[in-house]
């Protein structure tokens, strides 16, 4: 997301006081992180549209009429984003796959978990990193070795420090 500023304050603080026309320049700066975030939620397009208008019109109503004034933009933002994806799931407005993925937890990719790639990828230290892992998931390692980047590819790895895996 953008970086929170002295200018998103300002406009926030105008919205708040009634000037509708704060809106836009806020829709202008955060618009693309809106767009991204409720594609990545939804991954269709056209829902993705109606759902980035509704999230704007939740974002006026929030500030504008029930005077909410967040303090930190970009989080508030993405909760109101939650927000209205969820009543939008609730209401069956979104495709089955979104819903269920919705509810998938997000998967964490830890230093141990990198450093076991690169062994199952290293012929000389395959067969220990393969008896480390679970029976049921020697096939599956077979199947994947194939496919599994390359040491140059899992050397630019970059391990996230929140869980988001992005």
């Amino acid at each position: 997301m953008v970086e929170n500023d002295d200018e998103d304050i300002r406009l926030i603080r105008d919205l708040a006081d009634g000037r509708g026309e704060a809106l836009e320049p806020l829709m202008q700066r955060w618009g693309d992180p809106v767009i991204e975030t409720c594609f990545r939620a939804l991954r269709d397009e056209a829902r993705t549209f109606d759902l980035y208008g509704e999230v704007w019109a939740t974002v006026d109503e929030r500030i504008r009429i029930r005077g909410q004034i967040p303090q930190l933009f970009d989080s508030w933002l993405v909760g109101v984003i939650d927000a209205v994806v969820r009543a939008a799931a609730r209401a069956g407005r979104i495709p089955t796959e979104a819903r269920l993925r919705m509810k998938l937890p997000t998967v964490k990719i830890t230093a141990a978990d990198l450093a076991l790639l690169k062994a199952l990828r290293d012929p000389a230290t395959q067969r220990e990193a393969r008896e480390l892992l679970p029976r049921e998931f020697s096939a599956a390692a077979d199947r994947m070795l194939g496919r599994l980047p390359g040491p140059s590819e899992l050397s630019r790895i970059t391990l996230s420090t929140h869980g988001g895996g992005e």
